[in-house]
């Protein structure tokens, strides 16, 4: 592993298990300047779930899901009389975006509100066409390309850049962009899945407003309406679309927000954020590790960079003593071989069960304090990890960040619940189209 690769190369701080997609948005921005680096952190995001394989993974077996379901989902008549809890902001009356099943099948052109607006400047009506349903929802064209251009660029990057100019060669990857699309064309409709269920506006003059401001935020960003519009193009886009995918980050706060007022979080930042500092320290579910890693770069072997992680676990092994131990850690961290530049301050990474990839994470649960791992293997490559004690201290002064986090695992489990009744069932229009050729 050469030295020039690792100044250029980060890896996320948390590996979260939010699917492709996003992050839960708790508050709207407070600047709408920021959402270029909103955007481009939610397609990094999507960039490095790519890249780790499951390093943004979300445990959505049906099994686990049918054990959360009375835990996490408000009985119906629950739902209606706990209305009143909802902020009013978000209780406007809205049309879902839904249909009668017996009518998904026929009524190919009721897309999304929000999407379904005639396509600009490419003027392309068939753009908005369906091409899939999933729980009701009808998924447009729109969606599927964002998703197939987005997914053919991330695999030119990771296998070369003319894969797809040869018809032979692009047949190859054919499988693994088909299932990369797959798995995430029904992330946005498990979130409006969720929303249903709890009697939250998906539309409305509230959601407008919001999606209105960020757009002129976004905009204002640019030196001309050209540059703008050519942001989108690079980053596979409509400004229909980014609307829509707006109002899920939207829609996820408004989520966060009536989990919060109906208190089916364990914890609240304002009423008993000692209580959740005394649970990261005590509870056994939290954990503080630090660890060197190793990627499989292009032109890499990944049996030499398996076999340099085994060397450095050896080693550390047998240090004389945890602290001497820490010290080497720090050693090999600060070195040209770990290519995680995150974790150079020594603070570590806390974290509970459902924040990391799930190799990472059972790994560091079953150390001991003081413990380093055997070669931890993702897809992205190797992670040697070192358990450490928690330190008060870091958890009183980062409580707000470790809490957000917290709130974080529990959306997600709670939106989880929806995704086994949200597989995608492509229409005879959807079959037809080919992503290989999709541009």
């Amino acid at each position: 592993m050469s030295e020039n690769q690792t100044s250029s190369r980060r890896t996320p701080k948390r590996y979260r298990r939010h699917s492709t997609k996003r992050r839960p948005v708790f508050r709207p921005p407070a600047h709408p300047g920021r959402l270029i680096a909103i955007i481009l952190a939610t397609i990094a995001v999507i960039t490095l779930a790519l890249v780790w394989g499951n390093a943004l993974k979300r445990q959505s077996d049906a099994h686990r899901a049918a054990e959360e379901a009375d835990q996490w989902t408000l009985p119906p008549d629950e739902a209606e009389d706990k209305n009143t809890s909802v902020p009013a902001i978000l209780t406007e009356e809205a049309d879902q975006w839904t249909l009668p099943p017996d009518e998904a099948e026929d009524k190919n052109t009721s897309v999304p509100a929000i999407l379904a607006e005639e396509i600009k400047p490419e003027g392309n009506v068939g753009d908005i066409k369906t091409v899939a349903v999933c729980n009701g929802f009808e998924i447009p064209y729109e969606e599927l390309r964002f998703l197939t251009v987005f997914y053919k660029k991330q695999l030119a990057e990771q296998y070369g850049d003319d894969i797809w100019d040869d018809p032979a060669i692009a047949e190859n990857h054919r499988a693994e962009l088909e299932k990369l699309v797959k798995e995430n064309l029904n992330q946005n409709y498990v979130v409006l899945s969720a929303a249903k269920q709890l009697g939250i506006a998906t539309s409305g003059k509230t959601v407008d407003n919001y999606i209105d401001q960020q757009i002129k935020g976004l905009k204002a960003e640019f030196n001309s309406t050209k540059e703008y519009k050519q942001f989108l193009k690079e980053n596979g886009m409509s400004e229909n679309y980014l609307r829509f995918t707006l109002s899920i980050g939207f829609i996820e706060s408004a989520i966060h927000y009536t989990l919060l007022d109906n208190d089916v979080y364990m914890f609240r930042y304002e009423d008993n954020s000692a209580a959740f500092v005394e649970h990261v320290l005590t509870s056994g579910e939290y954990v503080r590790t630090l660890h060197v890693y190793i990627e499989n770069a292009a032109n890499e072997d990944p049996a030499a960079n398996l076999a340099t992680a085994q060397k450095i676990s050896d080693t550390l092994k047998a240090a004389e003593s945890v602290g001497a131990r820490r010290s080497m850690l720090y050693t090999y961290i600060g070195s040209a071989i770990n290519d995680d530049l995150m974790t150079v301050t020594g603070d570590g990474y806390y974290f509970t069960r459902g924040e990391m990839v799930q190799a990472y994470e059972d790994a560091s649960f079953a150390l001991e304090i003081g413990e380093v791992s055997d070669p931890v293997v993702c897809s992205g490559g190797n992670f040697v990890i070192m358990r450490l004690e928690p330190e008060e201290t870091y958890v009183q002064n980062n409580v707000k960040e470790l809490m957000d986090a917290y709130y974080g695992v529990c959306l997600n489990d709670y939106i989880e619940v929806f995704r086994p009744m949200c597989d995608v069932f492509f229409t005879e229009y959807g079959k037809t189209i080919d992503l290989l050729t999709m541009e």
